[in-house]
Parts: C-alpha cells; sequence; structure tokens
C-alpha cells in the first residue's frame, strides 16, 4: 500500500507553534489506514503485507565511506551560542555567503528530506550526517522552514535552529529545499491563513535566507486535513501561493519556486487525490509564471517504483503532470520531494535489500520521466531504534548510525 506520510510529530498538534525537543518520530498513522483503503478499494483486497525484514547490522556509515572524497570543512559554532529569540532580522549566528551554484535541479539530482526530527539533532550528529551525505553523493537538503516555531507570536522571530540546520547544510556542500507553512495559531485566518500576517512572516524568512537557500516549497501536504485546517482547500491553497509567490520572487529572485508537495491520497471527505488537487488548484490560480514546480510524494510500498498498481503514485506520476500539461503549464517540473519505505519488523516494513532496491529503482526512473526534476530520499537516519513502529525506520542508516543495505548501494550508484 502507498503510504500517505505526513511528517509532523503525532504527539504534537500541527498548529502547535513549538515541538517539544523529544518529538523525533514522524508519525504516519492516519496516512497509513488511507492508504490500505484506497488499495482494498482499486484491487480489491482488504491489505497487502511486505516483508518484514530486520536491520541486520553492518558497517558503520563512518568506515563504509571512509574512502571517499569528504566535504570541506566545517567551523565549530561557539559553544556558549544558546538559543535566543529575536526582533526582525537580527542575526540569531552568522550565515554563509551567497550559494554560487544555485540551479533549478534537473533530472538525476538526489537529495534527502529528513523530516522535523534533524532541526533537533545535536550539532556533532547533525554535521556528520550532513557531510555523510555528501559523501554519498546527494546534492540537495529539503527543511522544514516553520512558521510556527520562528514566529511564536506576531513580531517575534526565533531563526536559531533554522540558522543552525542552514549553515551546516551549506557548508557540508548541500543546497536547501526550505518547506515554508506550518502557521501559528496566532495566524489563523479564514478559511485557513492570516493572509497579511502570511505575507509578512515570508516577507521576514526570504529576505532572511536570500541566496543561501536554492528553493522554496510552499506548505507540505496540503491535500491532506492533518496539514490544513477544516480539510484540503485546494483554492484556499491557490491564495496562499498566490501571496507568497511574489514576495519570494522579489526577495530572492534567482530562487525557484515549487508548489504542491502533494501526499498519495484518494477523494474522500478529509483528503483529496493529487490530480484532483491539482485540476482545481490550476482553475484557481491562472498566472503558472508565479512558480516553477510542482511537487508529489511518490511513495510506492510495499511495490517497487516501477509497478504498474493502480494506487501506486510513483508509477502515476505522468498522470499527475498531465494535469499540469492540459492546465497549459507545459513546461512545469515535477519534483520528487520525498520517496522511501520502512524497514524494521512490523507489518509495514519492506526488508532493507527491498528498500535499498525500491529507492535505487526510484532514482533510476526519475532520471528516465519527462519533466521531473530531483528527487529526496525520505530519510537518512531512523528516528529512533523501535523496530516494530514503521514511521522510525525510514532511514539509509539506523539510528546508532550503521548503514543498512540502501547506504551502500546509492554510494555505488550515485559516485559511479
Amino acid at each position: 500500500m502507498p503510504a500517505l506520510r505526513p511528517q509532523r510529530p503525532l504527539n504534537t498538534d500541527p498548529q502547535l507553534p513549538r515541538l517539544p525537543r523529544r518529538a523525533r518520530r514522524i508519525r504516519r498513522t492516519v496516512a497509513l489506514t488511507v492508504a490500505a483503503t484506497a488499495f482494498a478499494t482499486l484491487v480489491g483486497t482488504a491489505s497487502a503485507t511486505p516483508t518484514a525484514g530486520a536491520v541486520t547490522p553492518s558497517a558503520t556509515v563512518d568506515a563504509v565511506s571512509a574512502s571517499l572524497t569528504p566535504a570541506s570543512a566545517v567551523g565549530d559554532v561557539p559553544a556558549q551560542r544558546a538559543r535566543r529569540k529575536v526582533q526582525g532580522r537580527n542575526a540569531a549566528m552568522p550565515l554563509p555567503g551567497p550559494d554560487k551554484r544555485r540551479t533549478g535541479g534537473g533530472s538525476g539530482d538526489v537529495g534527502f528530506s529528513p523530516g522535523f526530527s534533524i532541526i533537533y539533532q545535536p550539532t556533532d550528529e547533525l554535521r556528520s550526517d550532513l557531510r555523510a551525505m555528501y559523501r554519498l553523493g546527494a546534492r540537495r537538503l529539503r527543511l522544514d522552514l516553520s512558521w510556527a516555531i520562528t514566529e511564536p507570536s506576531r513580531g517575534t522571530y526565533d531563526w536559531y535552529k533554522t540558522d543552525r540546520v542552514i549553515n551546516e547544510a551549506r557548508r557540508a556542500g548541500l543546497r536547501v529545499l526550505a518547506i515554508i507553512g506550518y502557521e501559528p495559531d496566532w495566524a489563523t485566518g479564514s478559511p485557513n491563513v492570516d493572509a497579511a500576517a502570511w505575507s509578512s512572516w515570508v516577507d521576514a524568512a526570504t529576505r532572511r535566507y536570500a541566496d543561501t537557500v536554492s528553493a522554496w516549497e510552499i506548505w507540505n501536504e496540503p491535500n491532506l486535513s492533518r496539514f490544513w485546517r477544516g480539510g484540503p482547500n485546494p483554492e484556499a491553497y491557490a491564495k496562499v501561493v498566490a501571496t507568497a509567490a511574489p514576495v519570494i520572487r522579489s526577495n530572492d529572485p534567482r530562487a525557484k519556486i515549487v508548489t504542491g508537495a502533494l501526499a498519495p491520497a484518494t477523494d474522500t471527505g478529509t483528503e483529496l487525490s493529487p490530480e484532483t488537487f491539482l485540476r482545481r488548484f490550476y482553475a484557481a490560480i491562472p498566472d503558472h509564471d508565479v512558480f516553477d514546480a510542482i511537487s508529489v510524494h511518490p511513495y510506492s510500498y510495499p511495490a517497487m517504483p516501477d509497478g504498474a498498481e493502480a494506487w501506486n503514485t510513483f508509477f502515476r506520476i505522468p498522470q499527475i503532470r498531465d494535469v499540469a500539461v492540459r492546465a497549459g503549464h507545459d513546461d512545469v517540473k515535477v519534483w520528487l520531494t520525498e520517496y522511501g519505505a520502512p524497514t524494521g519488523l512490523s507489518d509495514r516494513s519492506v526488508a532493507p535489500e527491498v528498500q535499498a532496491q525500491m529507492l535505487v529503482r526510484a532514482i533510476k526512473a526519475a532520471r528516465q520521466m519527462e519533466g521531473v526534476g530531483p528527487i529526496f530520499l525520505y530519510s537518512y537516519r531512523d528516528v529512533d531504534d523501535a523496530l516494530n513502529d514503521p514511521e522510525s525506520n525510514f532511514g539509509i542508516v539506523q539510528h546508532d548510525g550503521t548503514a543498512k543495505s540502501s547506504y551502500r548501494m546509492l554510494r555505488r550508484m550515485l559516485n559511479r
């Protein structure tokens, strides 16, 4: 069954202005249930149980990648730099200079989408993971830039967490795709977001990170009620895009603007399929020039990405792009901003070798598809060591840093 995998920790309401430090598990319970329903409806069976596979201990990532060219040196963040709230755009820590390597992506470009847990990683572990991603062959990082976290009250900004990750990502050689969204309670409007507050925050964020972020993705999985108050509303989302996009263009004209981030879904009261959502979105936003790409989360497990199952979102990428083409957006790129599968011991898990095959085949398929841009793998490191919880085991390395089969196969593939 394809996984519908929201990125919010289960024990944290999506609208809370702050995530607890221990909120490391990324839950997808609602999404998995919907996927099971979709599978049962379309192929006439109640569920499809993947092969469970234990994570087999193997060489650590550092040992596996020791022979590869190291990334550029990374300077230490002073220990005395405490987390602090700042007003306006006063710096929490110095940011690197402009990213002169920025491009719009393109077929074959690979990155990682580690989820919210990355902003709570200890600096040493964060730095090690980002360097390892680069040595592996990845060149991009997808990062949640939460409005709720960075502006917990109107006009009061706290950029420390995102400054730290963006600093380390840039120094490791990774280009950043920033996901902007997750409104705080104080900014709730009708039907979803206070437009003036949203525009003001987007202005502050894009001014701060202009020339250090290579692309901006507007919201995450708005086709799920988990990420859109009151249930998915493509017309309201179109207004959010129409408000944010001109601000981004003005402050960061070289950056790419990505819309959608659509999860696998069916048309129900709490979600919309990517195709349905896009048709209504395009009807509500006739000026297609305000954005450069649409994004999809084409989870397919337990099926391979090139499997022809009716519910396989990866297999439906051409049909999803065709919606944009039929709307007159012929040159649009489709970015695949999350793709992965869980290992472990749960009934949702796949064997480590199967996970490796899925990731490799997904990258190969993405490189061959017309109109497809970068692909981001979810995720790099397991969020904890609970092998019976599928949500904890999407990484290509275990929680302790031990490499899975996927790491070794990707290293061979991406470093050719």
